[in-house]
Formats: C-alpha cells, sequence, structure tokens
C-alpha cells in the first residue's frame, strides 16, 4: 500500500451496507419480480457526498430524484444494480441505488480508488 493509499483511506469514515438481488422469479402475468437479497458487505468504509438535489419540502410520498457520488477503495466488490444502505455517517439517504461503477486512474496509471453513482431508492 503506497503513502496515497494510506492517505486516501483517512477520507472512508463512513459506512454502508451493500445488497445484491441473488435471484428472481416470474409472475402469473410475466413479469420478473426479485425473490432475494445476497449481503455483499455490511461495513465498506467509503466516503459519501451529494452530486445534485436540494431539501425542499415535497407533498408526502413525492421524492425529488437525488443523485450522490460515493468514493470507495479499491477492491470493493459493488457493481451497477447493488442497493446500498447507510450503516455510519450518512445523512439524507435511507436506500441507494448504483447506477455506475467506475476505476479511476492514479497519476501513475495506476487504478486508485472506484467511484460510484448512487439514486436514491425508492
Amino acid at each position: 500500500m503506497s503513502c496515497h493509499d494510506k492517505e486516501f483511506a483517512l477520507i472512508l469514515n463512513q459506512k454502508i451496507a451493500i445488497k445484491r438481488r441473488s435471484g428472481f422469479t416470474v409472475t402469473a402475468m410475466g413479469d420478473r419480480r426479485p425473490s432475494g437479497e445476497t449481503i455483499v458487505g455490511d461495513a465498506v468504509s467509503v466516503y459519501f457526498y451529494e452530486l445534485s438535489g436540494r431539501q425542499i419540502r415535497n407533498l408526502p410520498g413525492d421524492f425529488a430524484n437525488v443523485r450522490y457520488n460515493m468514493l470507495m477503495q479499491l477492491g470493493s466488490d459493488i457493481q451497477p444494480g447493488d442497493s446500498i444502505s447507510p450503516t455510519y455517517g450518512i445523512n439524507g439517504l435511507t436506500l441507494g441505488l448504483v447506477k455506475d461503477v467506475q476505476q479511476i486512474i492514479d497519476l501513475d496509471g495506476l487504478t486508485h480508488h472506484i467511484e460510484v453513482k448512487i439514486e436514491r431508492g425508492a
């Protein structure tokens, strides 16, 4: 682990749980419904922040489609379609859906960390 990796690990002061859909069933109408979830990680260290959206008063049940960004350590097991829920240090989100996962390249040409785009889940 390089000196930069140790410094990056210092900002990962929030924790999330990651769940992945493990199977589907088909209803009588032919719709696919998730049948279960597998816990991928229950206390994964991340740095989490809001990209867009505002805190405004909405009608009950009416939620804005807010986007978030999350930084993770290289080697973390996360995929698009996973759901996340905060366990420590994150305010404003109860359930998030992973939309995009990208590996960020360091100035040396090596992969440095993972950047994840999150959308509020319903």
